[in-house]
């Protein structure tokens, strides 16, 4: 698939994303409207349960993803390759299996044991989780054979369906009727499932080798967790030390951000398993390691200059989209301009996250987040304790983003024997340069900040025409 093929599906991807959150949003405005606040409460215990229920595969999910990316196209694994589809798919079954023998034990035998709602929805949630870890083998399998439209199909069908159902019963049915939604969608997801899997997959246990793919997938499940846990510092000290509507502040500057920056999510979850396998170490002799290090900077380079002409646009729109749509909510422009900072710089690492990954350093990312981590809180702690409220907590939070990129790009660096200060800074030296107009800026001239576009554009010229001479077609004479 050319470049102009990946940026289509990518773009298709986001649109469906996108339509995706405004059925997300209708739904949302149903749910809380007739549920009322103790059974939206009930709502969200049951969400969170099924939130947890998503790791019970102990990463397996995400060690064939990584084994799949980097050997699918050499021929000599070819068989290697369908063992571990094969391997991690039964694996996948045998866990939906094994949460149905839950649901049965909890129901018949430790009905009191949990929340009320748990014991009552005990086998929906369970048959719910059960779908849940078979769409996560489909999606998976999906993405690494390039099968987008799948993907497309699943997600909005779904989404449809669950809206559709939700609208039409809450009235009258409330809890039961979300819960009943969910189970008619995760119907649909299985079945949609099992048409993309038919003929592809067979059940096949290889002891030995699925223990090879716990070894691979507990670190990187733990580093999902962990990253979890580093995304959400700022909130939890938010909640425990200031006030909900601080919270609420903080919280629409983290979703406006996200849907500010899908297009590149989209981007990146779906040629993911493309970027592992680009950024082995197994494409480059020991004598190549200048050309990794040249090829990691290249693509984060020009991918940098995309992710910072949709911030720019962002960052400039933010205001007035706030003011006119809820002006309730003026603070969080400021926080959301601050974390969008700090957002780039990790966003600009992304790839040496993928070298990382791909080459199995699992256990240096968990350092880097705990490093990460324990920052975010002790800035964090401090901004705080000192009255700075929220903007010090985005700039903690920023700071500590930023810390977890350069951390990232030293990694590679030392893994490759060509570490130094020089080299980190030089990797950002772009975005620095940028930032040194910005800022200043954003402190005496927000609603000037238009006039970092020349400045953009200068800087990044060359990045975004080798965009325009990959994604354009060339015309003949």
């Amino acid at each position: 698939m050319n470049s102009r093929e990946l940026l289509k599906s990518s773009l298709f991807y986001t649109v469906v994303q996108y339509l995706v959150l405004g059925i997300g949003f209708v739904r949302g405005l149903f749910t809380a409207k007739y549920l009322g606040p103790a059974l939206m409460g009930s709502y969200g215990l049951v969400t969170l349960i099924l939130e947890y229920l998503r790791f019970s595969n102990l990463g397996i999910s995400n060690a064939m993803n990584l084994e799949v990316s980097v050997n699918k196209n050499k021929a000599e694994k070819s068989a290697y390759v369908q063992n571990v589809i094969n391997n991690a798919f039964s694996y996948m079954v045998v866990i939906a299996l094994l949460l149905g023998a839950v649901a049965v034990v909890f129901h018949f035998f430790a009905p009191g044991f949990a929340a009320a709602e748990f014991s009552k929805y005990t086998f929906a949630i369970f048959f719910i989780g059960m779908v849940g870890q078979i769409k996560v083998f489909a999606v998976l399998y999906a993405r690494l054979f390039d099968k987008y439209r799948f993907i497309n199909l699943i997600e909005l069908a779904s989404a449809v369906v669950l809206c559709l159902l939700v609208v039409l019963f809450i009235a009258d049915y409330q809890l039961n009727a979300v819960i009943g939604s969910m189970i008619a969608s995760s119907l649909l997801t299985l079945s949609l499932c099992l048409v993309l899997i038919h003929r592809k997959v067979s059940l096949h246990i290889d002891w030995r080798l699925l223990r090879k793919l716990a070894t691979i997938g507990i670190p990187l499940l733990l580093c999902v967790l962990f990253e979890k846990v580093f995304q959400t510092v700022d909130r939890m000290l938010i909640v425990r030390f200031l006030t909900r509507e601080d919270l609420g502040f903080f919280t629409l500057a983290y979703t406006v951000l996200s849907n500010t920056l899908v297009v590149l999510s989209s981007f990146t979850f779906l040629n993911y398993p493309k970027f592992l396998e680009r950024f082995n170490m197994s494409n480059y002799s020991g004598e190549a390691r200048d050309r990794l290090w040249h090829d990691l900077k290249r693509y984060s380079t020009v991918y940098s200059g995309v992710i910072i002409a949709i911030a720019l646009i962002g960052l400039i729109l933010v205001e007035p989209f706030i003011k006119i749509l809820l002006p309730a909510y003026g603070p969080s422009i400021v926080i959301y301009r601050i974390l969008m900072i700090g957002s780039i710089f990790e966003m600009i690492s992304y790839f040496a996250g993928a070298y990382l990954v791909s080459n199995k350093y699992q256990n240096l990312i968990l350092w880097m987040l705990a490093i990460s981590t324990l920052t975010s809180l002790v800035l964090n702690y401090f901004a705080i304790h000192m009255g700075w409220g929220l903007v010090g907590i985005a700039v903690a939070t920023s700071f500590s983003m930023s810390l977890y990129a350069a951390l990232k790009i030293g990694f590679v660096l030392a893994k490759i024997g060509t570490f130094s200060l020089l080299r980190l800074t030089d990797f950002y030296k772009k975005y620095i340069l940028l930032l040194a107009f910005v800022i200043p800026v954003l402190l005496w001239l927000p609603a000037h900040l238009y006039l970092a576009m020349p400045v953009f554009l200068v800087l990044y010229l060359s990045e975004l025409l080798e965009v325009k001479r990959r994604l354009l077609p060339v015309k003949s004479r």
